[in-house]
């Protein structure tokens, strides 16, 4: 049977386990589903569909989040997904507190990797390990903990992009990035992503951007995310752009965004809303850098609500 690796199955798993108080053996799926895995931190807005509702243009807003979320997914997931494939293998040492695994490569990979976990009741705490095939020193690219709770699961863990920079095929990108997350029994998940000096590695320039995620179930949900960088040339100073997205399960949101600091002498605001095709039904700034369209009566989130981060 193939088992599906979510921070939220963990719970179902485990239910008995944590009943009788954590007595007797550990099976090897039960650290498997409590391993960091790309699925349990899948941002899910759904598409546009139809055609246009609104003013007949596409809204600009649902693609900027949804490419936030792609990038931040993308960037983290490469290595959980990595995680879930070298605990889909037999592990080498199993006992009812710890669990190891690998070295493990595959036929087009150019490094190999070891997964270690330990168990304590209802938390896991593990650490994984790469290196290139040609060999050398394990370097470590991933910790973090994982626990059960009351009321579903909780955890954190760190991703190490120095670590990375010493495998074969490194990311283009140096730093940490340190994620919480916790995900009821119903699969509502709330996440946050602190990015902490990251940059090209070839560049010295460093920033730190924060990044936050909910989503009910099959319900709203909303993102959150700070970028500072150059926006506005006249000087090198660093303009920070504020973004908070918010949607309905059907599609349709409203995005509120900040523009600060750096050339921006006087923040500007930005609003726009669509409609569940992703097109728009209403835009303002106030700046007046572009025309006014539709009515904000219009968004279906009536009410403006701009980043806290």
């Amino acid at each position: 049977m193939k088992t599906t690796w979510t921070m939220r199955s963990v719970v179902a798993a485990l239910t008995a386990l944590v009943v009788l108080g954590g007595c007797g053996g550990a099976s090897v799926d039960e650290f498997r589903e409590a391993a960091p895995s790309s699925l349990g931190i899948d941002i899910a807005m759904r598409k546009g569909k139809g055609q246009a509702l609104g003013l007949g243009e596409p809204a600009l807003m649902p693609g900027a989040t949804g490419l936030a979320a792609y990038l931040v997914n993308g960037n983290v997931a490469l290595v959980l997904g990595t995680v879930a494939t070298v605990v889909a293998t037999e592990p080498k040492k199993l006992t009812a507190k710890a669990a190891e695994w690998g070295p493990v490569s595959k036929p087009l990979w150019k490094n190999e990797f070891t997964l270690s976990m330990t168990r304590n009741g209802g938390t896991y705490t593990y650490e994984g390990k790469g290196r290139p095939r040609a060999g050398g020193e394990f370097t470590s690219v991933i910790t973090g903990t994982h626990t059960l709770t009351a009321t579903g699961s909780e955890g954190s863990f760190t991703l190490d992009y120095d670590g990375l920079q010493k495998l074969s095929d490194p990311p283009n990108t140096v730093g940490k990035a340190v994620v919480t997350y916790t995900r009821t029994r119903a699969g509502d998940l709330t996440l946050a992503i602190d990015f902490v000096q990251t940059g090209a590695p070839d560049s010295p320039k460093r920033t730190d951007s924060k990044y936050t995620f909910s989503q009910v179930q099959n319900g709203e949900g909303h993102l959150e995310f700070v970028i500072d960088s150059n926006y506005v040339s006249r000087s090198a100073a660093l303009e920070r752009l504020s973004i908070k997205s918010r949607w309905t399960w059907a599609g349709s949101g409203r995005s509120d965004v900040v523009g600060s600091n750096g050339d921006l002498t006087t923040p500007v605001q930005f609003t726009e809303c669509w409609d569940t095709a992703h097109n728009r039904t209403h835009y303002n700034d106030t700046l007046n850098l572009f025309p006014t369209e539709g009515l904000a009566g219009d968004c279906v989130f009536q009410e403006a609500s701009f980043s806290r981060l």
